[in-house]
């Protein structure tokens, strides 16, 4: 990051769980997405200005962070959306 992102909203987040079960589905209000989850692996999906990105993640008991950019290659601006669980 070179201090030039900006933080967007309006991204489509889904969650599944290791069953491939979805367990949340929101559109972002603003920059940050807080998450209260139990232990185990999921699948991110986070979509943007129809760009979609996919995280694998491992939550564990101790505070877990995942950050998604979508840089100006892709969308008209470099953009920085972080999720937190």
């Amino acid at each position: 990051m070179d201090g030039k992102e900006i933080y967007i909203a309006d991204v489509n987040v889904s969650l599944h769980n290791a069953q491939q079960e979805e367990v949340l589905y929101v559109v972002t209000d603003g920059p940050f997405l807080f998450v209260n989850l139990p232990d185990g692996k999921y699948t991110i999906n986070a979509t943007y200005l129809d760009i979609k990105q996919t995280k694998q993640v491992n939550i564990t008991k101790k505070h877990s962070r995942v950050v998604m950019l979508w840089d100006d290659k892709q969308a008209d601006n470099s953009v920085v959306k972080e999720i937190s669980n």
